[in-house]
Formats: C-alpha cells, structure tokens, sequence
C-alpha cells in the first residue's frame, strides 16, 4: 500500500467527509480541516508510523505530497 492511500485511510478515519487525496491536496479543500484536525492528522500519522515530527517541520507543510515526503524521511 503505498503512503498516499495509507494516508487516505486515516483522513476515512478522522473526516466525517474526507477529500480524495492527491499530491498536492491541501486544507483548502475541506471545512473539516482546521487547525485541530491537523493535529490529529499528525498524530495519527506518528502513531502509525512510530515517528515524532518537530514542530518545524510541521508547520512547514504544505499539502499531502511534502507530507509524504516527511513520512519517507523517517521510514527509510
């Protein structure tokens, strides 16, 4: 399963109507996707993945695909 659909399951898990995602998707596409429910997309993403991300690289994020390319940085 590659990361992009690994990420799609857990936006199924955390969105009462969760965007399809691609690459470049960003919060813009959903109301749901606020400030808290960024949070809760990263921890997810660290408790699936076993990582901790800092808040830097957090807050430089910009859509799914730099997202991925953070989850590929601690999963290699």
């Amino acid at each position: 399963m590659s990361y992009l659909d690994e990420l799609q399951e857990i936006f199924y898990e955390l969105f009462d109507d969760a965007p399809k995602l691609s690459s470049l998707t960003d919060a813009s596409v959903s109301d749901e996707w606020d400030s808290f429910m960024q949070v809760q997309i990263v921890l997810s993403v660290e408790e699936k993945y076993g990582v901790n991300f800092s808040l830097e690289e957090i807050e430089g994020l910009n859509n799914v695909g730099e997202f991925i390319e953070l989850i590929k940085k601690y999963n290699t």
